[in-house]
C-alpha cells in the first residue's frame, strides 16, 4: 500500500523493549494497535485480537467482545486451537463484565471445542464438562446434551469408557421431555 512499516530485527531486542514499557503504556500501545488495524486490515482479527488481550481495560468491551468472538470463530475454522482456546478464554472475561450470559454460553462451548482441537485431552474433558454442566443447570436440554455427547466422546478417546458411557446416558435422560 506505499506506507512505511517497521518490524524489529531480532525477537528478544522486541521482548526487551516491550517489557521496558510501563504496563499502563502497553496497554494503550495494543489499543493503538487495535485502532490502526481496524482501518487497514480489517480482516486480520487474529491480529487484533492479540492486541484486544494485551489492551485489558483500555479497549471498548463490546469491540473487544465482537473482535473476541470473531477471532475465535476463526481460529476455530483453521483448526488453530491454542489460538481458539486464548481468543476465547479472553473474550468469556469480557461477557462476563458485560453481563452477556448467552454469549458467554455460547463461548464456552467455543472454548470446549478449541481446548479439543488443540489436543488436550484432560482440559478438552474438563472443558465440556464445565460447558454440559451449565446447560444442564440452566435447563438446556438439547444443548446440554449435546455438550454430554461430545464430553463422551473425548472421554472415549481417553480409554474412560465407563466415564462416556455414563454421559452418553447423562444425554438420553436430558433428552427424555424433548
Amino acid at each position: 500500500d506505499g506506507g512505511v512499516r517497521y518490524q524489529m530485527t531480532h525477537p528478544l531486542l522486541m521482548e526487551v523493549a516491550y517489557q521496558a514499557l510501563p504496563g499502563a503504556v502497553r496497554q494503550r500501545r495494543h489499543a493503538a494497535m487495535v485502532s490502526a488495524l481496524r482501518q487497514l486490515e480489517p480482516t486480520e482479527v487474529g491480529r487484533m485480537a492479540y492486541h484486544i488481550r494485551g489492551a485489558g481495560n483500555q479497549a471498548n468491551a463490546q469491540t473487544a467482545l465482537e473482535i473476541l468472538v470473531a477471532a475465535v470463530a476463526d481460529a476455530l475454522d483453521s483448526k488453530a486451537g491454542e489460538d481458539a482456546t486464548r481468543h476465547a478464554d479472553g473474550a468469556i472475561s469480557v461477557a462476563r463484565r458485560l453481563g452477556e450470559a448467552e454469549t458467554v454460553n455460547w463461548l464456552q462451548e467455543k472454548r470446549a471445542e478449541a481446548v479439543e482441537v488443540a489436543g488436550h485431552g484432560d482440559a478438552a474433558i474438563t472443558a465440556w464438562r464445565e460447558a454440559a454442566e451449565k446447560s444442564l443447570a440452566d435447563s438446556q436440554s438439547l444443548d446440554a446434551a449435546r455438550r454430554l455427547r461430545r464430553l463422551a466422546a473425548v472421554e472415549w478417546d481417553a480409554g474412560r469408557l465407563a466415564d462416556s458411557q455414563a454421559h452418553l446416558d447423562m444425554a438420553t435422560a436430558a433428552l427424555a421431555g424433548v
